[in-house]
């Protein structure tokens, strides 16, 4: 697939450089050998390749870096797709000729980006409109929108869907097109971060047409703490590998180096808003990712408030207080049958919430609580409880019943300073239970 068996990988620009001016070569092997390098050399080449496009001289050497475009396939397109982002109408026209030819999905929504722009050139909306049909086998007037196309990617690389996933990559660089320079830049990208990235990318993308587009929002929070996820547990495998100097420890220090740009990705989904916080912990819930539901909950700890949860019953006078209640995934999460740690933090976050009225699945919140309680070693519980009735004392009793079956004992004080003087008192509460 990649040309004579043991061509190496070449990184070296003046190296590379030579190869492209062997393509010219009349010596049927030379030039093969050429070509079998450049492609073995997918993606450093590409950045070397993809100018030819522009050129107008229409000669046999361009000929030949085009059919080498194809030949690569799959695995070119996403320099391609960065090409389509030149100011040259060559350039644009080629890079979209072939990514038809290759029938490369990651294409479509640059495509119709490309066809929906109203001030484009209609020589530039013929080439892509036989690419668009070649790569769907549909009519362009019965596509979705740009901004649909770019959310359905996004979704794909969210999901690691295997036709939007590089091939044959021996390393993972991500492309973009100066066009000030005209020229292809391109940068490394861990794998274990690329599917993420991606899914970023084709999110701004869709943002870009279309600012207000809800949809995008959630998956945009979702992909970011999946970026965290994924980089927290490299860095925790790596670093028991270089304890073990099975792994340079030049290569953790890279890694902790990119942790704070990621960490700069959860200030990102923050910023989305609660209210598509919410949707990214439902989106996360049904989609079995536990541990990017759990961020999702935690940032709702800080962020979140009690009037974002929905009543017990939503009466005629309270439908104001209805229409904020969209935080009903986090009642879902309290019942999450998948992992325990989902409910644990939503139970954590409902306490933290503290709602004042009766809200929809507070009866879930202790039971969650004390079965978290029973396999954390606690083995001493204050519970601070202000008890004004016996409905108020039934429930305490209630309690240390329910925790003195996992063998926590109980302590019990009926106000705040009651309770600040027991921890004093007896401080080896393992845990204190503020109602």
């Amino acid at each position: 697939l990649a040309g004579p068996e043991g061509h190496p990988i070449i990184k070296d620009e003046t190296e590379i450089k030579n190869l492209i001016e062997d393509l010219k070569s009349d010596n049927i092997d030379r030039s093969f050998r050429a070509e079998g390098l450049l492609r073995n050399s997918n993606p450093y080449s590409l950045r070397f390749l993809l100018p030819y496009l522009g050129d107008e001289s229409g000669d046999l050497h361009k000929a030949r870096i085009t059919r080498l475009l194809r030949k690569m396939g799959h695995d070119a397109g996403p320099a391609l797709i960065a090409g389509l982002k030149s100011k040259k109408l060559l350039m644009q026209q080629n890079c979209a000729h072939i990514l038809g030819e290759i029938k490369d999905e990651r294409a479509i929504p640059y495509l119709k980006k490309l066809y929906e722009d109203p001030n484009g050139k209609p020589e530039l909306r013929v080439v892509v409109n036989e690419a668009l049909q070649k790569i769907t086998g549909k009519e362009v007037s019965k596509l979705r929108t740009a901004k649909d196309d770019f959310l359905q990617l996004a979704e794909k690389y969210y999901y690691g869907t295997p036709s939007v996933m590089l091939k044959f990559y021996p390393e993972y660089l991500a492309f973009d097109w100066d066009t000030e320079k005209e020229e292809l830049i391109q940068r490394e990208v861990y794998p274990f971060l690329y599917e993420e990235e991606m899914a970023e990318e084709a999110c701004y993308e869709a943002l870009a047409l279309d600012a207000d587009y809800e949809t995008v929002w959630p998956l945009l929070a979702c992909t970011y703490y999946s970026s965290y996820i994924d980089l927290e547990q490299t860095i925790e495998a790596a670093q028991a590998r270089a304890a073990e100097e099975l792994l340079p420890t030049t290569y953790v220090e890279a890694l902790v180096k990119k942790r704070e740009d990621v960490r700069k990705a959860i200030l990102h989904a923050k910023m989305t808003g609660r209210r598509y916080i919410y949707q990214a912990l439902l989106r996360a819930a049904d989609d079995g990712k536990p541990e990017i539901a759990v961020e999702c909950i935690r940032a709702i700890d800080g962020m979140g408030k009690a009037n974002d949860l929905p009543l017990e019953q939503i009466s005629d006078g309270a439908v104001e207080d209805g229409k904020r209640s969209f935080g009903y995934p986090l009642i879902n999460a309290l019942a999450y049958d998948s992992n325990k740690l989902v409910r644990y933090a939503a139970s954590t976050a409902m306490v933290k919430l503290n709602p004042q009225e009766q809200r929809l699945g507070m009866q879930l919140v202790v039971p969650n609580l004390i079965d978290a309680l029973a396999e954390s070693n606690i083995k001493i519980a204050l519970i601070i409880h202000d008890m004004r009735d016996e409905q108020d004392r039934a429930f305490v009793m209630k309690m240390k019943a329910i925790l003195a079956k996992y063998n926590i004992l109980c302590r019990v004080a009926t106000s705040g300073s009651e309770g600040l003087d027991m921890s004093r008192r007896f401080p080896g509460q393992d845990v204190i239970l503020i109602q």
